[in-house]
């Protein structure tokens, strides 16, 4: 049985991560369900299983191990992906790496968090950008438009300008922030953002109402969306519905797309 949500700290109950925020602004309920219940989700996809295995290959070259044999053992897909990463300005950035690093902060009571696939540290005296990487190993790139508001775009690099001191010893200037996407299939074309301090202050006071209305969702048993498209593949669908679900084709149609990109986004990893 699902804890009774009055007996829930709320800002304690959960580490707000991207992932978290973005399910929250598709569906309150779909967001309780998965971070509050910590209700199990299904297994791995074989695509996000080909993203893990990538991810993974990424983390290791960074520290300097060897991968060639564990490139042997993975999906051919994955060596595709990596064939491309070696032909990339980002095989070996000539600056400190981190790999996989874990950011968290305290904002209203709530704990942020987020791990950042990489992040490229420079030489202080140079000139060169602290670089957020993000793989990206989805089929299809999606517009900037669509990515501008995206909750990883927009939580990274606040978090690194919140925690510059932290991460390097000194502050760190919005300006000195770039956040790349890069797309495995599509190498040629990554997202890139040069971060300013007035994106900066925007993010902060989107995540301060996002924080609010989080908070006045609870206070209505975080209900569900209102968009069935998003239900529709929505691996909670049965506690809203029961097991018949009543889903006509207008309901669905309209949302085809972004419900077959529903399924990936949802992680009970409380990092991404």
């Amino acid at each position: 049985m699902p804890t009774p949500l009055a007996q829930l700290p709320l800002q304690q109950s959960v580490r707000l991560s991207a992932a978290a925020l973005s399910t929250f602004a598709r569906c309150a309920r779909q967001f309780r369900h998965l971070y509050l219940d910590q209700l199990s989700l299904p297994a791995n996809t074989p695509e996000q299983e080909r993203g893990r295995q990538f991810h993974r290959l990424v983390e290791l070259h960074s520290q300097g191990q060897p991968v060639v044999d564990r490139l042997l053992g993975v999906d051919p897909q994955v060596q595709h992906w990596w064939q491309a990463f070696e032909s990339s300005p980002h095989w070996d950035p000539q600056a400190e790496i981190r790999s996989e690093l874990p950011l968290w902060t305290s904002l209203e009571s709530w704990r942020i968090v987020a791990r950042l696939d990489r992040l490229v540290l420079p030489d202080p005296t140079s000139r060169d950008p602290i670089e957020i990487i993000d793989w990206k190993t989805e089929r299809q790139r999606p517009s900037d438009a669509d990515l501008t508001h995206n909750w990883q775009v927009r939580l990274y690099p606040l978090l690194v300008w919140l925690l510059g001191e932290q991460i390097r010893g000194i502050p760190i200037a919005p300006e000195q922030i770039r956040l790349t996407f890069w797309y495995v299939n599509d190498p040629q074309d990554p997202f890139v953002l040069e971060y300013s301090l007035a994106q900066a202050r925007s993010d902060l006071d989107n995540l301060h109402q996002a924080l609010q209305t989080l908070e006045q969702a609870a206070q209505h048993h975080f209900p569900m969306t209102t968009e069935l498209a998003t239900c529709e593949r929505c691996p909670f669908q049965n506690l809203c519905f029961g097991l018949m679900p009543h889903f006509s084709e207008d309901d669905i149609s309209s949302g085809e797309d972004r419900a077959d990109n529903l399924f990936p986004l949802l992680t009970s990893d409380p990092w991404l």
